[in-house]
């Protein structure tokens, strides 16, 4: 298995700047691209092949492979990150005008709320963190803010 440690070797240290190399390791893994397959199809198979369900397809996609990304490199990057919140947040926009207002309120509210911890307590938060709040608020609208209490308690020792 390739590893995605820019330091590990030279043709990984190259891919760290190359986009592109950089998604297709992650994608070619069989449990990753499984699993994507399976979300895309399970939002799909509830929603439909419209323009809401495509959407949200999309998102939970693109937050598999960030999730991915992070778990192994510690890193969220910005060439994923923020193209995805500019689609997730046109697509709010070609689909429902009201939704997308309740979008870009919540990705300024998620923003916002996580960029104070990364502020105020250097290590609270990465940067990453607080772009992925963007993300976050962009495709789940004004439901963001429970979605961040959620991931809050997870990760809270019981």
């Amino acid at each position: 298995m390739a590893t995605m440690n820019p330091h590990a070797d030279g043709a990984t240290a190259e891919r760290a700047t190359d986009p592109i190399g950089q998604l297709r390791e992650v994608l070619a893994r069989p449990v990753l691209t499984l699993g994507i397959a399976a979300v895309v199809g399970a939002v799909l198979g509830r929603e439909g092949l419209d323009g809401r369900g495509l959407l949200d397809a999309f998102f939970l996609a693109t937050l598999v492979v960030l999730a991915a990304i992070d778990l192994e490199r510690r890193i969220l990057p910005n060439w994923l990150v923020l193209p995805s919140t500019g689609i997730v947040l046109v697509a709010q926009v070609a689909l429902s005008p009201a939704e997308a207002v309740r979008a870009a309120v919540g990705a300024l509210a998620a923003f916002l709320l996580l960029l104070v911890p990364a502020l105020v307590r250097a290590g609270a938060l990465g940067m990453g963190d607080v772009k992925l709040g963007l993300l976050l608020g962009a495709g789940l609208g004004g439901s963001v803010l429970s979605g961040l209490l959620i991931g809050l308690l997870a990760v809270v020792p019981v």
